[in-house]
């Protein structure tokens, strides 16, 4: 079976090798809700595949993230990614990827369900965990940027959000990402520009929220391509508590791609565990 694992990652590795060439996408996660004030938040997210059995409990990916107020209605957000794939009775070795940082600022007006996002990731990721970067793409398709090499990214995001007086939540948030490749090679690949994308319907308390929705990547630049061939979707849903200081939360993601040669092939499903910790 570990002879299986590995020959799926080889195989992700090699359809992902082109992605690592070419798409960028998000710099912040969709499902986790923003505090307005001083916060750190932990995610876990684990993907979970077709005959994983000699893959570790421990292949997961984090991204521990910290946002705070600069003024009332403008916020900086820092983000450290971090990607680990372990073996089960194999004889490739355990490999540990600190990825691409984000760094980014949330802009909005007073009492406008509009708000905005500018931002970036240094190219910091190594090139020789190759394993533990494929993890990490197919563990969170929405952010694969912060786990490619050589790479400098901007991103921008348009945000609504409304909520009702019955506490219904509805979300909609897009906008494009450009990738900058920065290695020294001389075959390096054009930049490349997605268009990212989604919409999310919930209940949103000030002690509980659960919202579901549809996220979504379009591959602007690669026109040679089907339609189909330039998206990748998927469905999600989360919920999170406020108890007290701690907002723990929990959400499930299903890719729409399927087929041997989809982007996500061989992802069942993803699952997540966050922790926000939020300051007076």
């Amino acid at each position: 079976m570990n002879k299986i694992i590995i020959t799926l990652l080889t195989i992700v590795a090699t359809m992902a090798g082109e992605l690592f060439n070419t798409t960028p996408l998000s710099g912040q996660s969709n499902w986790l809700t923003r505090s307005k004030k001083t916060s750190v938040t932990l995610e876990l997210i684990k993907p979970n595949f077709d005959g994983d059995d000699d893959l570790t409990v421990a292949t997961s990916v984090l991204f521990l993230s910290a946002r705070g107020p600069v003024s009332e209605n403008n916020r900086i957000v820092v983000e450290l990614p971090i990607a680990h794939v372990g073996f089960d009775n194999s004889d490739s070795s355990d490999e540990t990827l600190l990825g691409n940082p984000y760094f980014g600022f949330e802009f909005g007006l007073s009492d406008s369900p509009t708000f905005f996002e500018l931002g970036f990731r240094l190219p910091l990721a190594p090139d020789d965990k190759e394993f533990a970067s494929f993890i990490g793409v197919l563990s969170d398709f929405e952010r694969l940027e912060a786990f490619a090499s050589d790479l400098l990214m901007f991103s921008g995001r348009v945000n609504y959000q409304r909520r009702n007086a019955s506490n219904i939540v509805f979300r909609l948030r897009g906008g494009p990402s450009l990738w900058v490749f920065v290695s020294d090679e001389e075959d390096d690949p054009e930049d490349e520009i997605w268009l990212n994308y989604s919409m999310q319907v919930g209940y949103e308390s000030d002690s509980f929220s659960v919202l579901g929705g549809l996220t979504g990547s379009y591959w602007v630049t690669q026109g040679d391509d089907d339609l189909i061939d330039r998206t990748v979707h998927q469905l999600g849903v989360a919920a999170s508590l406020v108890q007290g200081k701690l907002r723990p939360g929990v959400h499930f993601r299903l890719p729409l791609n399927s087929g041997d040669d989809a982007i996500l092939a061989g992802l069942d499903f993803v699952f997540g565990l966050s922790l926000g910790v939020q300051f007076d």
